[in-house]
């Protein structure tokens, strides 16, 4: 081959090679979403609190969990025992499971003492360390 024939050559099997890739990543894709389809656990929210942490909103059947995910593993941070607030949070809204409601909550100031709680104690870790 010449070195205009060893290009095109090239150009062709990279051009192969990238839709190949975007056709299995599409695939893959597809499958997950069907996999993901019916199952009683959802993440309904979730807030990055620092490195390698976060804080999720997480729907369980009826039952609504505040968790904290971190290096060191999950931890219940709080139960939302109001039905009404727990099946309003699992509602989905045109603008997010928590627009314009989340002050109606009788949990809320719990929630929100917890969150304070934790953003004091990643506070206090990050000066500390």
């Amino acid at each position: 081959m010449t070195g205009g024939g060893s290009l095109l050559y090239f150009l062709i099997a990279s051009l192969v090679v990238i839709l190949l890739t975007c056709g299995a990543s599409r695939m893959v894709g597809r499958w997950q979403k069907v996999q993901g389809k019916g199952r009683r656990l959802r993440v309904l929210e979730g807030v990055s609190t620092g490195k390698d942490r976060s804080l999720l909103l997480v729907a369980v059947g009826k039952e609504v969990l505040v968790v904290a995910d971190g290096p060191a593993g999950t931890t219940l941070v709080h139960r939302i025992e109001d039905p009404q607030a727990a099946e309003a949070l699992c509602a989905p809204e045109a603008d997010g499971p928590l627009a314009g409601a989340a002050a109606d909550f009788p949990a809320e100031r719990s929630i929100r003492a917890n969150l304070e709680r934790m953003q004091s104690l990643i506070a206090r870790r990050r000066t500390d360390g």
